[in-house]
């Protein structure tokens, strides 16, 4: 194989995202090198294989157990960030989503012991920002990691949140509104 299909089969492994571009310019760099481009039987350094519709490419670990690679790990679920930590993301999701539901239960107590007063402010400053993030932490997690459940747990919160926010609005307008005519 010459140095020109190399070069083919090397720009095409970056189109596919199979090789990076810094492992492009130098499997590039060392292809150019070469003075000639005549074929010989160990031209390339490139070590490729096709393993369960993913390109495998560099030295092979482990006798060829394609599985045990780091590469492979990456490859084999595309959305998987090998430096993305989602436990910090998960963590401050259901902290959120349980603060955000322990509020929303306070808010109905209030309202029921008629308390208006504090559940008004308790609804916009303690319940709406924590459902805010525990969606945002959601939203994270779904884009880069592919899960759901927090990204549920978020819409959920903040869906109750909006509700209680309405109810408490309202109920406290009701008040003062009670309170106004109860003067006059």
């Amino acid at each position: 194989m010459g140095v020109t299909d190399e070069l083919l089969k090397l720009k095409q492994l970056l189109d596919a995202n199979a090789i990076t571009q810094e492992e492009f310019d130098s499997m590039k760099a060392k292809l150019l090198s070469k003075k000639d481009d005549s074929p010989s039987p160990n031209s390339s350094s490139l070590n490729t294989s096709r393993v369960g519709g993913y390109v495998q490419t560099g030295p092979s670990y482990n006798n060829g157990n394609y599985k045990s690679t780091p590469q492979a790990t990456n490859r084999q679920n595309p959305r998987h960030y090998t430096y993305f930590n989602e436990k910090p993301f998960m963590v401050v999701g259901i902290i959120c989503f349980i603060v955000a539901i322990f509020f929303v239960l306070c808010e109905l107590i209030m309202v029921g012991t008629k308390n208006f007063e504090s559940a008004f402010y308790i609804t916009w400053e303690f319940t709406s920002l924590p459902a805010s993030i525990a969606l945002v932490m959601g939203i994270i997690l779904k884009v880069k990691d592919d899960r759901k459940s927090i990204l549920i747990m978020g819409i959920i919160a903040l869906a109750i949140s909006f509700i209680m926010s309405i109810v408490v609005t309202t109920s406290y307008y009701d008040y003062i509104n009670d309170i106004m005519y109860g003067y006059y």
